[in-house]
C-alpha cells in the first residue's frame, strides 16, 4: 500500500523490519521476499547500487530453495533496474527470464505483469508494433491486475499515437492516467505522465507536454523518487527547462 501511494521511505522501513524478523526466524522465503521489496524501493529512490545488491541476494536465496515464482519476480525487478540505468539489452534478457518462468506457473495475472514489462521495454527500444500487440492482450484480458491494465492502456495509447492514430491514442492515455491518479497508483501515475509527455513532445505539443512533466515531476520530487526524476530530466532538457 505504501508503495502504491508513493510513501517509499516508509515502505522501506516496513520491509527492513520484515527482513530482520525473517532472518531472525531463519525463514528464507520471506527473507528473499523482503529483499526483493527493498530492492524495488531502492530503484524508485534512485539507489541503483543498493538495489542490485539486495535483488541479487534475493535471487540467490530463491535459487537455493528452488522457488520459481519468486525468481520470476526478482528477474522482473532486475529488469526494472537495468531499464532505469538504460541498459536495455540486459533488461530484455531479465524480463524474458521472468516471462518464461511465469508462463510455467498457474497465476495468469503475474504472467501478464511480466508481459507488461516486456512491452514497456519494447516501447523504449522503438519496437512499437510488438509492444502494441502485447499491450492489447493485457488490456483485454480480464485476469490482468487493474493497475497493470491501466498502465498498459497508457502505453497502448502511446503506441497508437506513434503509429498515426493520434486522436485515439491521446484519448486512451488521458483516460488511463486520470484513472491511475484517482485510484492513487502513485508510481504508475508518475510513469504515465512521463510517457504522455514524451508523445506530446514528439507531436510538437510543448505546452501540454510541459503540464504533464511538471505534474509528474512534482509527484516524483515529493516522494523522493530520484529514479523516476532521471527520466523527467531528459524530457525537460528537450523543453529547455531546468
Amino acid at each position: 500500500i505504501k508503495t502504491n501511494i508513493g510513501e517509499f521511505y516508509l515502505a522501506k522501513d516496513y520491509f527492513m523490519a520484515s527482513l530482520d524478523l525473517s532472518r531472525e526466524i531463519e525463514d528464507k522465503e520471506n527473507t528473499a521476499r523482503a529483499l526483493y521489496n527493498i530492492g524495488t524501493v531502492h530503484i524508485k529512490l534512485g539507489d541503483f547500487r543498493s538495489a542490485n545488491e539486495v535483488l541479487t541476494q534475493s535471487l540467490n536465496i530463491l535459487k537455493e530453495i528452488d522457488f520459481k515464482r519468486g525468481e520470476a519476480f526478482v528477474y522482473g525487478g532486475l529488469g526494472d533496474l537495468f531499464m532505469a540505468e538504460n541498459r536495455l539489452q540486459e533488461a530484455e534478457s531479465l524480463y524474458n527470464n521472468s516471462t518464461l518462468l511465469f508462463a510455467g506457473l498457474s497465476k495468469e495475472s503475474e504472467y501478464l505483469w511480466s508481459v507488461l514489462n516486456v512491452s514497456r521495454l519494447n516501447y523504449e527500444m522503438g519496437n512499437t508494433t510488438d509492444a502494441l500487440n502485447s499491450l492489447i492482450k493485457i488490456v483485454e484480458n480480464p485476469k490482468s491486475d487493474l493497475q497493470d491494465k491501466m498502465l498498459a492502456s497508457v502505453y497502448l495509447g502511446a503506441c497508437k499515437a506513434k503509429l498515426g492514430d493520434v486522436e485515439t491514442g491521446l484519448a486512451k492515455m488521458t483516460t488511463a492516467v486520470d484513472s491511475l491518479s484517482s485510484l492513487k497508483y502513485h508510481a504508475q501515475t508518475i510513469e504515465a505522465h512521463c510517457i504522455i509527455a514524451g508523445v506530446l513532445l514528439d507531436l510538437g505539443s510543448k505546452d501540454e507536454a510541459r503540464r504533464h512533466l511538471e505534474e509528474g515531476q512534482g509527484m516524483a520530487e515529493k516522494s523522493g523518487m530520484k529514479g523516476e526524476l532521471r527520466m523527467y530530466e531528459d524530457l525537460m532538457d528537450r523543453l529547455k527547462v531546468k
